[in-house]
């Protein structure tokens, strides 16, 4: 006999738009309890899994160890060297076609 809580899960995910289409979210009873693993694609994804999930009922009682394949950046700081500046006209100049056109 399944749980109503399993019911419940599975059902809202198969009707969220974009969620259902998830081959490797699992959904399935651990013991007593329901977990909901495997990997959704994006952060994003991953947030509106818990936000789908939050607002059932029993919510409290599942066991969530999703994770997005998709991560964060890591923080690294930028090397190089920023060009010196030029008196030299640049596209963005407005008046660049202008001057130009004068000097010839």
């Amino acid at each position: 006999m399944e749980s109503p809580l399993l019911e419940r899960v599975r059902r809202a995910i198969g009707a969220h738009p974009i969620l259902r289409d998830e081959k490797k979210l699992t959904v399935e009873m651990k013991g007593r309890r329901v977990e909901v693993g495997g990997t959704v694609f994006t952060r994003d994804m991953h947030r509106q899994l818990v936000d789908l999930l939050s607002r059932l009922p029993g919510a409290e009682e599942l066991l969530f160890t999703c994770e997005p394949q998709i991560a964060a950046p890591e923080r690294r700081t930028l090397e190089g060297r920023v060009p010196n500046v030029t008196d030299a006209p640049t596209p963005s100049d407005p008046f660049y076609s202008v001057r130009r056109k004068r000097s010839e």
